[in-house]
């Protein structure tokens, strides 16, 4: 799936009303169930006119090699989707997300729904995906079972309402979270974060066989976008189409350095003539948290009961 250029109670989506709330977030966890030894201070709600840096914002970029880093526990929860819409084969990015049903994957809107009220078919999960490897699915291939976006993006294409998650099947009864760990999830936090965007770009220059890691600090808040809600937020990194749905994780590593972190942005568009190195995300606040919630029971963690 290329990048969306700049120029919920089921599969029929949900309302998007902004909400305005507190800081909120919930830890990642380890296959065994265990939460990570990560905590996150809530810094207070977004301002849409900052600025951290003109463009091009900094950031670097790496490739996970070797094969042996696919199997470390806060990359393993990040991996490739295979889907069809409107009858073409694509492919985007998307992270374990931390749930009670522990089948849970967070991706894009436009990974699941086209933006004019078609959802996708045939939607498949590889975590820890690698085309470079005799075993380019070392955990499995996951399928989807209930997708769910935010009605702004699925009626009408906001990207500012750009976000989607779906469920899992069980694989020989084991859940996707207990074979692999989950990521944590954060919402109404500060724009001003240190990021660790995960993701499998295959355009060019790439070519979505590998997983691909950029580290940036915010860059700036997209404030001449249209449509309703908070302004989505930039940072620097060069990956391209295929990375769509990539989180972006706040904390990653934890204080052992083993753990994901938490899901607090997701490769979603970009200007791809003007600011080719920069990547924008739509801003989580309390909808990014109630498309989560939406496919899980009432009163999860982290979910109004």
């Amino acid at each position: 799936m290329r990048m969306a250029p700049r120029t919920v109670s089921d599969e029929e989506g949900l309302d998007a009303a902004a909400t305005a709330g507190d800081p909120g977030a919930v830890p990642p966890v380890s296959k065994t169930g265990k939460t990570a030894d990560l905590s996150l201070v809530p810094t207070g709600a977004e301002t849409p006119s900052t600025q951290g840096f003109a463009y091009p914002f900094p950031f670097t970029r790496t490739a996970v090699s070797p094969v042996s880093d696919y199997n470390h526990s806060a990359r393993r929860v990040n991996g490739k989707i295979f889907f069809v819409q409107n009858g073409g084969n694509f492919v985007c990015s998307g992270t374990v997300v931390v749930s009670t049903n522990r089948n849970e994957v967070w991706t894009a809107g436009h990974c699941l729904s086209d933006g004019t009220q078609t959802f996708n078919s045939s939607t498949i999960f590889v975590p820890a995906y690698n085309g470079n490897s005799s075993t380019p699915a070392p955990f499995g291939q996951w399928t989807a079972t209930q997708l769910v976006v935010a009605s702004e993006w699925h009626n009408s294409g906001n990207l500012k309402r750009d976000l989607g998650a779906f469920n899992v099947a069980p694989i020989n009864g084991i859940q996707i979270q207990n074979r692999v760990g989950a990521a944590g999830f954060a919402w109404n936090q500060s724009r001003n974060q240190q990021f660790t965007d995960l993701a499998y770009p295959a355009g060019a220059p790439f070519n979505g066989t590998s997983m691909q890691l950029c580290m940036a600090a915010y860059g700036a808040a997209d404030t001449a976008i249209g449509g309703s809600g908070p302004a989505p937020t930039g940072i620097g990194c060069d990956m391209t189409g295929g990375s769509s749905g990539g989180s972006w994780q706040i904390g990653w590593g934890g204080s052992s350095g083993a753990s994901p972190g938490l899901i607090n942005g997701h490769n979603d568009y970009k200007y791809t003539s003007s600011q080719p190195l920069a990547m924008y995300s739509p801003y989580f606040d309390t909808l990014a948290n109630t498309v989560r919630c939406a496919i899980q029971p009432r009163g999860s963690t982290g979910c109004p009961a």
